[in-house]
């Protein structure tokens, strides 16, 4: 994941080139690879002090985690006995960047659209409905209306009734976090991933030894050099 977030990094667009071949990707590639033995590893999800452990230890280097309902935070303070330190991805504006990952419908309007108003009108109406007709299978689930998802909030602070006994789903704590990471989010990128593809199939083997950082650094230079210039 840290490689498919840093990938403009090293791509100029604009110019049509790419600059793997530069010591910033250079340090980069030695510093993910120190992480490399536990890059693959499965963790062990009924073990929570698989997870902690391997991070107080510096064995991994952060744990990818998704927030999909209000009382996953309540989850991980329970994994790690108390509340954990969201950080974000790396970015060139260097605040904390948390991504949005849509696992159920999206919609977009596109600047070549033939009927950007009908397509505004309907967003609309999707936003203004009480409930999200998606959503509705689960009571706490995250969603776009502010006001169903206010109300879902209030919910899961007060705790729902034969649910774990009325204990709340969320602390006050746990919706301050919510709130900051909300701010912070900003839909995953797309438009770099066959770059990102072709540098992670090639980054691969030299976590795993097969090839020298030289030989996989200038392996992953020239295929996305090639890649740039046919398109």
């Amino acid at each position: 994941m840290l490689l498919r977030e840093s990938i403009d990094y090293f791509v100029c667009e604009d110019q049509g080139k790419c600059y793997f071949d530069s010591e910033e990707f250079r340090a980069f590639l030695e510093y993910a690879g120190s992480y490399s033995a536990w890059s693959s590893r499965t963790f062990d999800p009924i073990d929570p002090e698989d997870h902690a452990g391997s991070l107080r230890d510096g064995k991994v280097l952060a744990w990818y985690f998704y927030v999909r309902n209000l009382s996953n935070l309540k989850d991980v303070r329970i994994d790690f006995g108390d509340a954990a330190n969201f950080v974000g991805f790396p970015n060139k504006g260097g605040r904390p960047v948390h991504r949005i990952w849509m696992d159920h419908s999206t919609f977009a309007i596109t600047s070549t659209s033939g009927n950007k108003e009908g397509a505004f009108q309907f967003l609309e109406w999707y936003l203004a409905l009480d409930e999200d007709p998606v959503l509705t299978v689960d009571p706490l689930r995250l969603c776009a209306n502010r006001k169903e998802m206010e109300e879902k909030i209030e919910i899961a602070i007060a705790g729902r009734e034969n649910v774990n006994g009325g204990e709340p789903d969320m602390t006050e704590e746990d919706l301050k976090t919510l709130r900051i990471l909300l701010e912070g989010l900003e839909p995953l990128p797309d438009d770099n991933l066959p770059l990102y593809r072709i540098a992670y199939a090639e980054a691969r083997t030299y976590f795993s030894g097969e090839k020298s950082l030289d030989e996989v650094i200038d392996v992953i230079q020239n295929r996305v050099t090639l890649y740039m210039n046919e398109k």
